[in-house]
């Protein structure tokens, strides 16, 4: 091997040969992406899946619906209940956890506020609408198709559009804007 092709594989970002991600992908090119949405499904009042290269969420949404604990609900809006966890053969194990670990936890606080910041629920006193998001499989961006599914939904009036995406600029830490 030359010098010349040395020293140009040291300055090739982490996961590119040849100008290629490890998807396939070009370095600038973006992941293909794909929404199927549906009515309820079984008792369900939202259905989604969100597919964002080969990293797939399913969000199913109940509600707005009578809260089953009136201790816990607001006289003025609706209770929102966001969980977000991962199929046990997802993906490569830097994705969420499952249900109840911290991390899936923490992320499902990011997704509630999110949403509570779009969704009017001063619309729905007394009531409560659950959202529960999967991934089923996570190839990367696993918390940008999470958002994105659940905001195919359209279970509840929203007073904005979210729209969730992964930017990372050179080695730095990649950043969720919403």
């Amino acid at each position: 091997m030359s010098t010349k092709t040395q020293i140009s594989l040291l300055f090739q970002p982490h996961g590119f040969r040849e100008g290629f991600r490890a998807d396939g992908r070009r370095v600038h090119e973006p992941r293909g992406i794909q929404c199927c949405v549906g009515g309820g499904r079984g008792e369900a009042d939202g259905y989604a899946v969100f597919e964002l290269g080969s990293t797939k969420a399913v969000a199913y949404v109940y509600g707005p619906m009578e809260a089953r604990q009136r201790s816990a609900t607001f006289h003025d809006r609706a209770l929102l209940t966001c969980v977000l966890s991962t199929a046990a053969l997802s993906g490569p194990a830097r994705g969420f956890g499952r249900r109840g670990d911290r991390q899936s936890q923490e992320r499902s606080m990011w997704m509630q506020q999110a949403f509570e910041s779009a969704i009017l629920l001063e619309q729905y006193p007394r009531s409560q609408i659950r959202l529960y998001v999967q991934i089923l499989q996570a190839e990367g961006s696993s918390m940008a198709a999470a958002i994105n599914a659940a905001l195919w939904t359209e279970a509840a009036d929203a007073r904005d559009a979210l729209l969730q995406c992964l930017l990372t600029v050179g080695r730095a830490v990649p950043c969720l804007l919403h």
